[in-house]
């Protein structure tokens, strides 16, 4: 009598099931990760934009498009995971010492597993300067400088 064998063992096909669990444990991780840190590019693509534009708005009219101190919170389709918000800056210190005046931009993230996300505008030398920066954290980031922690 001739015995054929069709298929899989059931240990077999466990071996394969507890493989293909201990990959994907590796895998998701960085896969989670690189989304987080595309969202985080998205932001300060958004905010080096928004930074352009208020160089041109500044050159233009020889002021920031806020004019007072108060926050002004955009809408931003299409960047669900941040909250875009500017106001003004006074009395910040620049790299070299200078204390300067300007416009600071702040992507405050939705999630906790986002960084957060800053930039500045402000005029020093007759010259409009920026700054963008990324920190993991929403502490004392930028709180008076105008240059970016490390």
């Amino acid at each position: 009598m001739k015995t054929s064998s069709q298929g899989f063992t059931l240990i077999e096909l466990l071996i394969v099931i507890v493989i293909m669990s201990a990959l994907s444990a590796i895998a998701l991780p960085a896969f989670l990760s690189q989304i987080n840190k595309a969202a985080s590019r998205e932001a300060m693509v958004l905010l080096s934009s928004l930074m352009r534009q208020e160089q041109e708005y500044f050159v233009e009219n020889n002021s920031f498009s806020v004019s007072s101190s108060s926050e002004v919170k955009l809408s931003t389709p299409g960047l669900e995971n941040y909250q875009v918000i500017l106001d003004r800056f006074d009395n910040h210190q620049t790299a070299n010492g200078e204390t300067v005046s300007g416009l600071r931009l702040r992507a405050v993230p939705q999630k906790d597993s986002l960084n957060y996300v800053m930039g500045k505008v402000w005029i020093a030398d007759d010259d409009v300067q920026t700054v963008l920066c990324e920190a993991d954290k929403n502490g004392p980031f930028m709180a008076s400088k105008t240059f970016c922690p490390n």
